[in-house]
């Protein structure tokens, strides 16, 4: 996991704000593997010195925005979250990034 989190933030110095995680799904870890993938995510940023600031709503996301708020890289996850605040995102950070850690609905479709 850290060394595609190194190449997705290669080239970003940290020096709007670090990288914003937006997951609205976020239960419980140790059940939800959804959960743990953004979970671990979030620390391997954390471990590589990034400053990671979790959003749990798209609704959260989109008013940090307006208010002003800046990141270096948003990670977003879930396609429901990402269609509410991907213009949001690309108005606010340097680079947007969508984590599909959840594709089980494709194994079903087959």
């Amino acid at each position: 996991m850290s060394e595609l989190v190194r190449s997705l933030t290669t080239g970003f110095v940290p020096e709007v704000g670090g990288i914003v995680v937006v997951d609205e799904c976020l239960t419980d870890p140790p059940l939800d593997g959804g959960s743990r993938s953004i979970f671990d995510l979030v620390r391997t940023c954390e471990e590589l010195g990034n400053a990671v600031d979790v959003q749990r709503t798209a609704a959260e996301f989109t008013s940090a925005v307006e208010d002003g708020r800046r990141w270096d890289v948003a990670i977003l996850s879930r396609p429901e979250t990402t269609l509410r605040c991907l213009d949001a995102a690309r108005r606010s950070c340097g680079r947007v990034i969508y984590f599909g850690h959840d594709l089980h609905h494709r194994r079903l479709a087959a």
